[in-house]
């Protein structure tokens, strides 16, 4: 993937990998390209997936091309848009249109093909779907849940950096939420693994730093304890758990309770994050200056 689908596929590779054993990595759509050598080692027994929202972006069909040119067979691909060209390329297609959004930043469409993408996990690896209907009320729920929080936590409107932390799949959703806080709402703001956030980024934290945790059911005493030390730092923390407790005397969002294990909840706590943020700021969400909603480069190989 390239750009929020490039964090996407970070996160669908960790998923995969966990569930099925099968050796899996992710990488920028750029990795591919003709001109600067070869990712995959051995591209005839490679199952090549491609991610796009508008299933047009240069360097993802640039990849599955090169792919094809090397001796690779097989690509799978997930989009909101089934009559791309992209799909168009695919062997199997898992598509959403509803999925697609005219926004430059991506928010249903990126929660669109996390969902897409952990139900394709889900399916090969026999652990099977979850009740669709169970899922969607979840999601409403999450987004009412974050809703509420988020505009009563002045923290969000008064930070002067932002920092994402999560551990595992999770990452790629953290790296993500920098993108939307970057973008959207012109905020400085990283992302960091959270036990590694000890060696070195910590030194930041002051009385203007936000810390944004995504913790999953396996999250470990001393992840917690990271939180912990931003507050006694200083800093203020917002935690987004599945289905555990957040630290004490700190705001959560249990996205999860019900154990479905969706990644995809976790996007609306995230995407009103930066939403809020925005609009604080009189920034008009949609349209982040500089950006543009695909991309296209020319000439290129």
């Amino acid at each position: 993937g390239c750009g929020s689908v490039n964090y996407l596929s970070q996160t669908g590779a960790a998923l995969l990998q966990a569930a099925t054993g099968i050796p899996t990595s992710s990488a920028p759509g750029s990795s591919f390209n003709r001109s600067k050598g070869w990712p995959v080692v051995d591209p005839k027994r490679t199952l090549l997936i491609a991610s796009s929202r508008s299933g047009e972006t240069t360097e993802i069909r640039d990849a599955v091309s090169s792919f094809r040119e090397h001796g690779g067979k097989d690509v799978w691909c997930v989009t909101t848009r089934s009559d791309s060209s992209l799909a168009a390329m695919a062997d199997l297609v898992v598509a959403e249109d509803q999925g697609y959004e005219s926004s430059v930043v991506q928010t249903r469409s990126f929660s669109s093909l996390l969902a897409m993408l952990q139900g394709l996990v889900d399916i090969v690896s026999g652990s099977g779907l979850p009740d669709g209907r169970t899922l969607a009320a979840s999601g409403r729920r999450s987004l009412r849940l974050a809703t509420e929080l988020v505009h009563s936590y002045e923290p969000i409107l008064s930070c002067g950096r932002v920092v994402f932390l999560a551990s595992g799949p999770a990452f790629g959703l953290a790296q993500e939420g920098q993108l939307l806080m970057n973008e959207m709402a012109l905020t400085d703001s990283v992302s960091h693994h959270t036990l590694d956030f000890r060696h070195g980024p910590i030194s930041m934290v002051d009385e203007t730093t936000l810390v944004v945790a995504l913790l999953d059911p396996n999250a470990t005493r001393p992840e917690a304890a990271v939180l912990q030390d931003v507050v006694r730092l200083g800093g203020s923390v917002l935690t987004l758990t599945m289905g555990i407790a957040g630290p004490e005397a700190q705001p959560c969002i249990n996205v999860d309770p019900k154990g479905l294990g969706q990644l995809a909840l976790l996007m609306p706590p995230l995407q009103m994050l930066a939403l809020t943020r925005a609009v604080s700021k009189q920034i008009d969400p949609d349209n982040p200056r500089h950006l543009s909603a695909v991309v296209l480069l020319d000439g290129a190989n």
